[in-house]
């Protein structure tokens, strides 16, 4: 069987929900691309998202029946209290280093499944982001009308969506059970990813750094 979502799109919430309008726009755009190429669908917290989804473990099942991870990144993504978004981000890396060995292809052919789309921060990216092919819509205001968030950046959503959508053909081509497990999966809890965060933290933030 093969996955069912073509990608799992996380984000921080932020304050009084003040991300909600860019990822709407940013979502609906990758969906009609994704959509034009893949019947899989997208998963997105603000469409499929039902009470108590987060609370009973559900959404691990979701997240590993997802070709890919979609990060919309701000400083916010890996905040210590609030740990949504690095146990959806950790769970994927999980997954990500088992999947990618079944693919035939090489590895260096591969950016891998975790796609980071970095909208704040830049200059302070963590390793596990910086380290990765990333795309950036910085030069947007968050509360833009869509519009302008497809002029301003069409043309680089389209390639996020290319992506994805090879990656979709490339797992439905493998013989392998991709989905094994994937109906008891887990994100990893809360506690499990407390260290993982600390490990990322710049003890000294703005300050000049030596041989490091």
């Amino acid at each position: 069987m093969s996955l069912q979502y073509s990608c799992f799109i996380s984000y921080p919430h932020g304050q009084d929900k003040v991300m909600e309008p860019f990822v709407k726009a940013f979502a609906n755009l990758l969906k009609t691309e994704v959509g034009a190429q893949t019947r899989k669908r997208i998963w997105l917290d603000l469409w499929d998202l039902k009470v108590g989804y987060r609370v009973d473990g559900s959404i691990g099942a979701d997240l590993c029946n997802s070709v890919c991870l979609v990060v919309i990144y701000t400083p916010l993504y890996f905040d210590k209290e609030h740990t949504y978004c690095a146990q959806e981000f950790r769970a994927m890396e999980l997954l990500e280093a088992e999947r990618l060995r079944l693919l035939p292809s090489p590895a260096n052919k591969h950016y891998g499944l975790i796609i980071p789309v970095i909208v704040r921060g830049l200059p302070r990216l963590p390793n596990v982001i910086k380290n990765r092919k990333y795309a950036e819509l910085i030069d947007i205001e968050l509360a833009d009308p869509p519009a302008k968030l497809r002029r301003r950046y069409g043309s680089e959503i389209r390639k996020i969506a290319d992506y994805i959508v090879d990656c979709c053909v490339e797992f439905d081509l493998l013989q392998d059970d991709v989905l094994r497990g994937c109906d008891n999966f887990l994100l990893p809890s809360s506690a499990a990813v407390a260290s993982y965060l600390e490990s990322m933290r710049d003890p000294f933030p703005g300050a000049p750094t030596e041989d490091r």
